[in-house]
C-alpha cells in the first residue's frame, strides 16, 4: 500500500512495509516499534522514512531523490504525516488496521 506525505508542496510517496523494516533495524539495531511501550527512537524515524521512501519511489517505477540525511529536515515538517502512515500500518497503533470488523 502507498500513502503519501507531503513536504515543500510535493507528495511524496511512502510505503512502510517489510523492507523499511528490516533495513531500520540492520541499520539502527533497533525495532522500529517497541510494542511493549509503544515509542519510537528518532533515528529509526528517520531510517524508517528514508526506507519507506525508497520503497514507495520504487513501486512508483522511480529512484528516491532523497538521501538518509534528508530525513530529519523531511521529518521537521511531515512528521505527523509519517506519524500517520505509522498508525494506518500498525494496528496496535490505532490506525484502521486496528478497527474490528
Amino acid at each position: 500500500m502507498i500513502q503519501y506525505i507531503t513536504y515543500k508542496g510535493e507528495k511524496l510517496p511512502v510505503r512502510l512495509g517489510y523492507y523499511a523494516l528490516k533495513h531500520t533495524k540492520i541499520d539502527t539495531g533497533k525495532e522500529f516499534v517497541d510494542i511493549n511501550t509503544d515509542t519510537i527512537d528518532y533515528d529509526v524515524l528517520e531510517c524508517g522514512l528514508y526506507y519507506s521512501l525508497v520503497q514507495g519511489y520504487k513501486f512508483e517505477g522511480k529512484k528516491c531523490p532523497y538521501e538518509k540525511t534528508d530525513m530529519e529536515e523531511i521529518l521537521d515538517e511531515c512528521l505527523f504525516q509519517f506519524i500517520e502512515v505509522i498508525a494506518n500500518f500498525i494496528p496496535k497503533a490505532g490506525g484502521e488496521g486496528s478497527k474490528k470488523k
